[in-house]
């Protein structure tokens, strides 16, 4: 069990980490078969919502390979997966806005508008005001 801990902790966060899960996903298996199936979530869940593998379609394949070692907590990786998709989606739509707001506002400063308005009305801070204008 401490070996396992040991290999998530040291490389789950790897820019390379599918390629190591591939490499010892018989190991994982083995411990986490031999565990309750609280734990084996703990560590799917753990994998998945760390991962910083920078493959394409890192997320995906690691929910495939997953599913594969242990499609007895298909639904639960699929919940976990989807999770972290709509946070993903969450954070796109907050960036987006941010960015709108920003051409908003320069648009508002090259039209000379009051700098306490354009401030009120994007919700930007005197920063990123400052920015815009340099």
């Amino acid at each position: 069990l401490a070996a396992l801990m040991e290999v998530l902790l040291k490389h789950s966060r790897a820019k390379n980490f599918l390629p190591i899960l591939n490499q010892r996903i018989e190991f994982i298996q083995g411990i986490l078969n031999q565990l309750g199936k609280e734990y084996r979530r703990f560590v799917v869940k753990y994998m998945i919502n760390e991962t910083q593998d920078e493959a394409p379609n890192a997320v995906d394949q690691l929910v495939q390979t997953l599913v594969t070692a242990f499609p007895g907590e298909k639904d639960t990786i699929m919940t976990f997966a989807q999770q972290l998709e709509q946070k993903g989606l969450q954070k796109g739509l907050k960036q987006g806005r941010r960015e709108e707001d920003l051409v908003i506002a320069k648009r508002m400063l090259n039209m000379g508008a009051d700098y306490n308005f354009i401030k009120k009305a994007t919700h930007l801070s005197d920063q990123d005001l400052l920015n815009l204008e340099g």
